[in-house]
């Protein structure tokens, strides 16, 4: 399902790869689709956006309904201090938990059903319970934070 050739010097393919998972489309229906829509960049440091996931899934004709999930809000600063020749970074303050769910507990909790789910900077699958990650399905136990998750299905006709 995945070209290897089509993706080797590609930057940022994480939310091309979620896409083809969920869908179940090839990798390179999924680029064009994104590409001739302006939601990919072909660029270093490109990519897609979290609206450039939800339109390329309009476009291939699939439904979605979104969740975010709030980061907790930080009280205190940040204070740098100088004591050598390189600066330190030290926190002051209070912060409430993190309450937004990893990627295991996602994966634990939604046994059923295909899911984008956005992480800081990058985008994994969880399809039935498992996490596909750049294609690979993940065995080790995801720990990051989940930002927003993406829920996918093709609309009855």
């Amino acid at each position: 399902m995945y070209d290897k050739e089509v993706i080797k010097d590609l930057p940022g393919t994480c939310g091309l790869y979620a896409i083809a998972a969920v869908t179940g489309h090839s990798y390179r229906k999924v680029l064009e689709e994104a590409e001739n829509i302006g939601a990919y960049k072909r660029i270093k440091g490109g990519g897609m956006t979290y609206s450039g996931v939800l339109r390329t899934l309009h476009m291939l004709h699939y439904d979605a309904s979104r969740e975010i999930f709030e980061s907790p809000d930080w009280a205190g600063t940040y204070n740098f201090a100088a004591g050598s020749s390189t600066l330190k970074q030290h926190y002051f303050g209070t912060y409430e938990k993190d309450t937004r769910p990893t990627l295991s507990a996602f994966a634990k909790d939604n046994p059923k059903g295909r899911f984008i789910l956005q992480v800081r900077g990058h985008y994994v699958a969880c399809i039935n319970g498992q996490i596909r990650d750049n294609g690979r399905v993940r065995i080790k136990k995801g720990r990051r934070r989940i930002k927003s998750a993406i829920e996918v299905w093709k609309p009855s006709s």
